[in-house]
């Protein structure tokens, strides 16, 4: 069951949405450097799909269990853009899950939230969104670097690594006031840019504050709350936690 208001989306999207009744976890992606076979025919056949030759692959920027993310170029608008695909083999359940992660991050319009621009499917009913491309790492690697005494600009007092954490809070809050509990607030969702700007990734585990409609064991171990761990009710009491557990791991840098 999908808790959240479903907007409209494009009709190919809508008559796979029919098929699925549950959202689950998307997954992280991991760098990857080598193109696979046949990625330039995938994006042609993305652009095709909304009715042009819009998008230019220029890269593959990660890959992970729900389908891989590309930087692609958008000639309509003349600028580069991240698009995710989802496997074309994929479950009825990641399908949810795919849909359900793009619907959420659409719904909230937030500086610290990484926009999606666009979705749709390929005439073969692969599913893909359009995103802001980020460059930059994420917190997880930035600690890290910190840790190993090469800290990035963003990390290099405690007074920059907080002002890092109120964004998140930011965008929590933001989630919150809509009744969206994110459940997986760890440092590798959270995005670093280039110039000063810090993004909360991976809606796809969220769910409604409403009572009942958060149960599962969903999180990272680390991070979640005791009431996660046990396979109870995620509130937004839930993302707090996790956001202390983060605070701790971005002061102390283990």
């Amino acid at each position: 069951m999908d808790p959240l208001p479903r907007p409209d989306v494009p009709p190919a999207v809508r008559g796979l949405d029919a098929t699925v009744q549950d959202g689950s976890a998307t997954g992280a992606t991991k760098p990857r450097q080598a193109l696979p076979v046949l990625v330039q025919p995938a994006l042609d056949a993305v652009g095709a799909a909304i009715g042009q030759r819009r998008f230019s692959i220029a890269g593959l920027l990660g890959e992970g269990t729900s389908g891989q993310v590309y930087r692609v170029v958008d000639r309509d608008l003349g600028r580069d853009v991240a698009i995710k695909v989802l496997d074309s083999a994929a479950s009825p359940t990641r399908v949810a899950g795919f849909l359900h992660e793009a619907r959420v991050a659409a719904r909230l319009e937030h500086p610290n939230i990484l926009p999606i621009h666009d979705i749709g499917s390929t005439e073969a009913g692969q599913l893909w969104f359009a995103m802001r491309r980020v460059d930059g790492q994420t917190l997880a690697a930035a600690i890290d670097d910190t840790a190993a005494g090469e800290p990035p600009p963003m990390m290099v007092d405690l007074n920059r690594r907080v002002t890092v954490m109120l964004q998140v809070c930011n965008a929590v809050r933001a989630a919150h006031a809509q009744s969206i509990v994110h459940r997986d607030i760890k440092p590798a969702n959270i995005m670093l840019g280039g110039f000063g700007d810090v993004l909360l990734l991976d809606w796809g585990t969220a769910s409604s504050a409403e009572p009942g409609s958060g149960q599962g064991r969903i999180g990272t171990p680390l991070y979640m709350s005791p009431e996660q761990a046990r396979g109870e009710e995620a509130t937004c009491a839930s993302d707090v936690y996790a956001l202390g557990a983060t605070l701790f791991h971005l002061v102390v840098l283990r």
